[in-house]
């Protein structure tokens, strides 16, 4: 959509995140906007961040600066860090004015452009949006991250996840259908109840503040009541899907052959899969 009038624009923020003091760099919070995805979009939103002339944080001015050096009640506008590319964020020096007050209404001025006001209240001790802070437009949910963890569980067992910690601790449900599973959190993992369950895929759907629903699957294994030991062919005793992995290198997807017998082809499943020397894939 190509933007007409630039003093029209009206921009939609994302986050408002707290970044911690390092060595030769000052603590700051980051206001983060939605860059669109067309080049008069991403313009637009350039032209409106070039033109804020104060900001006001509760009862203290922000003036620009165009670097943070020992800065006080500065603001700065800048890009992706990572990427870079046009700018798309404000970040401001993290003052007296983000340590006194349980909640700060903060407005930027812009020349030219409505003034774009929303609240944030401490939490812990930093500042985070407010629920149902009026923001105009409103703060769009993230995309939520993904988790990590076993394919497939055994049944009448529970599910641990690995995850990114802040997420974790914004989620509010995990429903299965209409039916709501109890969860447990531990900073990065996330336990969910599905000892309930009956032997299958099932669909789970993961609800959290600020973040976009995910729906998970999860294949629940039967017990084996057989006792065979034997030769096997069945379906049953072998699954196949994707999982995450993660290592040293980066995250990657992957697809796994599980094999839930001791014997395979009457050896022993071990013995049998060391002996393995190449796998054909289609015509590879």
């Amino acid at each position: 959509m190509k933007v007409e009038d630039p003093t029209a624009f009206e921009p939609e923020m994302l986050s408002f995140e707290y970044t911690k003091a390092e060595i030769m760099a000052q603590a700051y919070y980051t206001v983060t906007f939605n860059k669109g995805t067309t080049d008069d979009e991403k313009v637009a939103l350039e032209t409106y961040l070039a033109n804020i002339e104060d900001i006001k944080v509760g009862d203290t001015t922000y003036t620009k600066v165009s670097s943070f050096w020992n800065s006080k009640n500065n603001f700065r506008v800048t890009g992706d860090p990572v990427y870079g590319g046009k700018n798309d964020r404000l970040c401001l020096t993290e003052d007296s004015a983000f340590k006194d007050s349980d909640e700060l209404e903060i407005t930027i001025n812009a020349d030219g452009y409505k003034p774009l006001t929303f609240n944030v209240v401490k939490s812990g001790n930093n500042y985070v949006l407010k629920d149902g802070t009026d923001v105009n437009p409103p703060a769009a949910d993230k995309d939520a991250p993904q988790l990590t963890g076993q394919l497939n569980i055994k049944e009448k067992t529970k599910w641990t996840l690995t995850g990114n910690a802040d997420y974790l601790k914004a989620i509010t449900s995990v429903t299965y259908g209409e039916e709501k599973l109890s969860t447990t959190v531990n900073d990065t993992e996330i336990t969910i109840d599905t000892s309930g369950l009956s032997a299958g895929t099932h669909t789970l759907t993961i609800n959290a503040d600020g973040y976009k629903s995910q729906v998970i699957e999860v294949q629940i294994e039967g017990e084996d009541n057989s006792g065979s030991t034997g030769d096997t062919e069945s379906n049953s005793d072998i699954t196949f899907g994707s999982v995450s992995v993660e290592s040293w290198s980066g995250n990657y997807e992957a697809y796994r052959l599980l094999f839930k017998v001791d014997r395979i082809n009457n050896i022993s499943r071990d013995t049998y899969l060391g002996t393995i020397d190449y796998i054909m894939v289609g015509n590879i």
